[in-house]
């Protein structure tokens, strides 16, 4: 577990976590912009922005997963 290593190497785990919590922090927001490019279809640059920033959020997120879990978070059948 990474986590545990980082520990035992005299890291700091709790760095990682706020890693996933930036990452949900950022997931959440490519979300909000989502909502409000859905509620103005017309509007091609918000959809385009929105979609930009939804992409940009879930690298991220992956990007957390795999620095806190390794490749288990990743994997295939891995609940994350």
């Amino acid at each position: 577990v990474p986590m545990r290593a980082a520990r035992a190497a005299g890291g700091r785990p709790e760095q990682e976590q706020w890693g996933v919590a930036d990452a949900a922090t950022e997931l959440d927001g490519a979300r909000l912009l989502l909502w409000q490019a859905a509620a103005g279809a017309r509007d091609a640059t918000a959809a385009a922005m929105a979609r930009l920033q939804a992409r940009i959020a879930a690298e991220a997120a992956v990007a957390a997963a795999r620095r806190v879990l390794g490749g288990d978070g990743v994997a295939a059948g891995s609940v994350v």
